[in-house]
């Protein structure tokens, strides 16, 4: 069995289970109850039993820090997995007989793959927060990680500062799914093969951009577990 490409995230998750279960007083396994109560119920049982959200249950002392910089590493790992996850939806086109082309499909996919590195990349800098937080005494170079995560992810930051901020995304194998369609649905030229061009652009850019985000999930899974190793190594709470 070969073994694990984020061996210290494994580790983080399986010290901060224990950890969890060590905080888990009956006050806050009662706000969780409270918590679940008012997400099941709907607007009728919240008007009629006046069934109003939880306060935000706050821990005490170093302990509400502590709680503060496991929830922001979870809050990574998420962002993390949601940018793997864009993978499959690349692969899938489910919205045949809506008024979803696939061109628009892939365009949109893109500019959502994009937009995870800038969120990824705000939620390592909260994880560094709640550390410096939790830990002032510790200093880590943040900053460098920070530098060398900009580096890595520069096309990807950049491409998602375009979009975010100037125009949408575009790109040549995108244009020519959107022309093969266009001939395809064209009256002079249905018929004549341009339906398979259609498929076929967009299988291989489909492709393309799920084995890209393959790759750069597993970069990026590197630098994630970088962050869990340096919790293990200074979070002297676990």
């Amino acid at each position: 069995m070969s073994a694990s490409a984020t061996p210290h995230i494994d580790q983080l998750i399986r010290k901060l289970g224990k950890w969890t279960e060590k905080i888990s007083t009956p006050e806050f396994r009662q706000y969780k109850r409270q918590q679940i109560s008012y997400a099941i119920s709907d607007k009728f049982d919240r008007a009629l039993f006046k069934n109003e959200p939880p306060a935000q249950f706050v821990f005490s002392g170093a302990l509400e820090k502590q709680h503060a910089l496991v929830m922001s590493f979870y809050e990574l790992l998420m962002a993390s997995t949601a940018l793997a996850q864009c993978e499959f939806y690349f692969r899938r086109f489910p919205f045949r007989g809506l008024p979803v082309t696939r061109e628009n499909h892939i365009k949109n996919m893109c500019e959502l793959y994009f937009a995870h590195f800038y969120v990824i990349k705000n939620r390592v800098k909260t994880v560094f927060e709640k550390f410096k937080e939790t830990y002032p005494g510790i200093r880590g170079e943040f900053g460098v990680f920070i530098k060398m995560y900009d580096r890595e992810f520069y096309q990807e930051l950049r491409a998602r500062n375009e979009v975010h901020h100037h125009y949408s995304f575009d790109d040549l194998n995108i244009d020519r799914i959107m022309l093969t369609g266009m001939m395809s649905t064209t009256e002079q030229f249905r018929g004549k093969g341009w339906d398979r061009e259609y498929l076929r652009a967009y299988r291989a850019v489909s492709k393309e951009w799920s084995d890209r985000v393959k790759r750069r999930s597993v970069v990026m899974e590197k630098y994630v577990d970088a962050i869990a190793k340096w919790i293990l190594d200074n979070a002297s709470f676990l």
